[in-house]
């Protein structure tokens, strides 16, 4: 279309229930999380290697989408360094693109659809839970201001 850029970022999502999270994170021995899914064949697919997938922050994001109380672990550093790469190539090439998200009346990242008219006039980044109702992601554990603030160092 001529709105918008999709970027997928592979996380393994937000849940209702914490517990979810267990079968795809563990605790390592130093105590920090460890995605750590679960394959029959250990082959998890990651080209960097060696690496070990840990989110930027060692807790359990919790946070309100659509209504929905959801629990999800960060992206890793790894992923912030791209994304913030990527973004901010995104908006110089297309300068429509701002380095900004849905702010509600109090300055945070709206958690909510955007009205037609609303995402009409904005001019900035955008999870698929500001489009419908039917998604939650980058869900809640997504630090918009870390985003934003690098893409805009990069700026």
């Amino acid at each position: 279309n001529d709105r918008s850029v999709g970027i997928e970022i592979a996380n393994m999502g937000a849940y209702e229930d914490p517990a979810e999270l267990d079968q795809w994170y563990t605790r390592a021995s130093d105590n920090r999380v460890v995605f750590n899914p679960p394959l029959s064949d250990g082959a998890t697919g990651l080209r960097t290697t060696p690496f070990t997938a840990t989110p930027a922050r060692p807790e359990v994001v919790q946070g309100r989408i659509h209504d929905r109380d959801l629990n999800q672990y960060d992206l890793t550093d790894a992923q912030y360094a791209s994304l913030i790469r990527l973004t901010a190539t995104l908006c110089r090439v297309l300068p429509r693109i701002r380095a900004e998200g849905p702010r509600d009346g109090a300055g945070a990242i709206r958690r909510d659809v955007l009205s037609d008219a609303e995402l009409a006039a904005f001019r900035g980044i955008v999870g698929h839970y500001h489009l419908t109702e039917e998604k939650i992601d980058p869900g809640p554990a997504l630090d918009w201001d870390r985003l934003i603030a690098g893409v805009r160092r990069l700026d």
